[in-house]
């Protein structure tokens, strides 16, 4: 409620009442709250009492913070935040998303920083990225082995602070090759984190120029992967998705940017041969429902009922659906 609504309310109250109200209150503040907010000097005193002012920390030029989070990722890289140490002391240790939360905030203060200090920012988030999602999916490297999480901010959004430092940053061609690389990067996330964050690049480079120079890099990265060995069986539920198949999957999205579905279909067809042709149809099908092309959607799954492939349960619910609409 407002407090033009809490004075309407309380304006009849006995003393009674309001002491209740006041005590209950009082024991539900943290007392590390009463005492920053100087609550017990209020009681004791109404009349003279003043409303502490908010100590607001000084942000850290780019260069001072780009010094500081490169202190704070080689510490973490050399398990100072994770072991008994003579330069990390164990209060730091077990507070240490505190400097990156702070850190956060700072690279986000500077988003509209321009020329060499906008290079050097980027630089920064990239390598404090680069760490959390290590101590994420490949090493132990804090106390909490859910880093985003644990300092509030997740993937995609720190994986979208990057970009947004990263554009302006470098020509377009470099940036979307960063960009892909870590998209591939992601490769253990679950598969609605790995779609979030393929959405939050795709975004990005929503237009035609930019679709069709992510086709053609992705494309020359796409040749330098390995294809994965021939698959076969009813394997749906993937745990970790091949960096050759989420780079076929961003391509793919450029063509649907294009406007280009038909191609894009071919193209995930072709690159996905090593699949049989029940889990090729499954991903198309998916990708389509994903771009929301229903009418493509409807003509694929029809086609592969007619060639006498089994579809999933769920695409046949949802083309059911479809087609009573």
């Amino acid at each position: 409620m407002t407090i033009k609504e809490l004075n309407e309310i309380i304006a009849g109250y006995s003393d009674d009442s309001l002491r209740l109200i006041l005590k209950e209150l009082y024991k539900a503040v943290p007392k590390a709250q009463r005492e920053e907010n100087k609550i017990d000097e209020l009681i004791k005193n109404p009349e003279d009492w003043k409303k502490p002012k908010k100590a607001y920390a000084k942000i850290p030029g780019v260069k001072e913070l780009a010094i500081q989070i490169d202190t704070f990722v080689d510490r973490a890289y050399n398990g100072l935040y994770i072991r008994p140490n003579g330069s990390v002391n164990k209060k730091n240790r077990s507070q240490w998303r505190l400097p990156v939360i702070s850190f956060v905030k700072a690279l986000q203060a500077h988003a509209g920083v321009t020329g060499e200090d906008r290079k050097t920012a980027a630089d920064a988030a990239l390598s404090l990225y680069e760490l959390m999602w290590t101590a994420r999916y490949e090493a132990k490297l804090f106390a909490s082995d859910e880093p985003f999480e644990a300092i509030n901010f997740s993937n995609v959004a720190f994986f979208g602070l990057v970009l947004s430092l990263m554009r302006g940053s470098m020509p377009w061609s470099d940036y979307i090759r960063e960009g892909l690389e870590l998209l591939l990067m992601n490769t253990m996330a679950s598969a609605d984190r790995r779609m979030s964050l393929i959405q939050e690049f795709v975004y990005t480079i929503n237009n035609t120029e930019l679709s069709e120079i992510t086709i053609s890099i992705g494309t020359e990265m796409l040749r330098k992967l390995k294809k994965p060995e021939r698959q076969t069986g009813r394997r749906i539920i993937i745990s970790e998705v091949s960096p050759y198949e989420t780079l076929v999957k961003i391509i793919f999205g450029c063509f649907c940017m294009l406007h280009e579905y038909e191609r894009g279909v071919d193209f995930l067809k072709e690159e996905l041969s090593y699949y049989d042709e029940e889990l090729i149809t499954h991903h198309v099908l998916g990708a389509l429902i994903g771009v929301r092309s229903f009418d493509l959607f409807m003509r694929e799954y029809e086609a592969a009922v007619e060639s006498g492939i089994t579809v999933d349960r769920t695409l046949e619910n949802y083309y059911d659906h479809l087609s009573s609409i």
